[in-house]
């Protein structure tokens, strides 16, 4: 909630597009502000995406009937959902 009220707020007093990436800019430099949306886009990004999916997949896997926890049919579960995520995304 903080955030979201430091954003709202941040929105308001600065009419410009851009998010985070235009705030940082303009408070400590164009540096910066691009090595965080780098972070951002290669780290921060991806590896919160994986996260959800190998849960996603491991909560489909307690509906099917099947012994023990299968480290392949989770990965297969989680690589299968990204895959028609992707699909829906770029047909949309």
């Amino acid at each position: 909630l903080g955030t979201a009220l430091c954003y709202a707020e941040l929105g308001a007093m600065i009419p410009k597009s851009g998010g985070s990436y235009t705030y940082l800019r303009m408070g400590v430099g164009n540096q910066l502000a691009f090595v965080n949306v780098l972070l951002i886009m290669t780290a921060l990004g991806p590896s919160s995406l994986v996260i959800v999916l190998l849960t996603f997949a491991k909560y489909t896997i307690t509906l099917l009937p099947v012994c023990g926890s299968p480290v392949y049919l989770e990965k297969f579960i989680a690589a299968t959902a990204l895959i028609t995520l992707t699909v829906i995304n770029v047909y949309s």
